[in-house]
């Protein structure tokens, strides 16, 4: 017994360790009903919250300085195929900045500029990428920081839409 626990403490620790970090991460974020957002994205578009309402959805919150963020574009692209998303650029400079960073890097999924993170901070976020899985009935059924596989964010996002949450 000793033998297995010398030899899978190591895992055990980094399992722990894992698990704690992201608790100490994720310990700010807002929970059940979403803060309510009423903006216009960076085309002009008048946008609420509500709007995505009836079918599972991703609020993604990024930044144009974020190199993780720039690491998730595409499968965030990917997934705004398929699913309704809104994502929120946080301190990345007004709708200007932002469209220039969505022309550079060929993007075209739905942003709304936070550039005073007003957005951000009602949703306890202080770093991101952060993302919100929500509910057809808009409450939020996942929620995270950091890097994500789009692979990652489909599954939670199925979960949804088959009602497994």
């Amino acid at each position: 017994m000793k033998k297995f626990i010398r030899q899978n403490s190591f895992w055990f620790l980094m399992i722990v360790l894992f698990f704690g970090a992201q608790f100490f991460v994720k310990r700010d974020l807002v929970s059940g009903a979403p803060p309510l957002i009423q903006a216009f994205t960076v085309t002009g578009a008048p946008f609420e919250l509500k709007q995505l309402e009836g079918e599972p959805a991703l609020l993604y919150f990024w930044a144009s300085w974020c190199g993780i963020c720039d690491a998730m574009d595409e499968g965030i692209e990917s997934l705004s195929a398929d699913y309704a998303v809104i994502t929120v650029a946080m301190q990345s400079g007004g709708r200007e900045e932002v469209i220039t960073h969505l022309q550079e890097k060929g993007l075209s999924f739905p942003v709304i500029a936070d550039a005073s993170g007003e957005i951000s901070k009602s949703y306890g976020l202080h770093a991101v990428p952060a993302f919100f899985v929500l509910t057809p009935s808009g409450e939020i059924a996942f929620s995270g920081m950091g890097y994500t596989t789009s692979w990652g964010l489909r599954l939670r996002l199925w979960l949804v839409e088959k009602g497994f949450l």
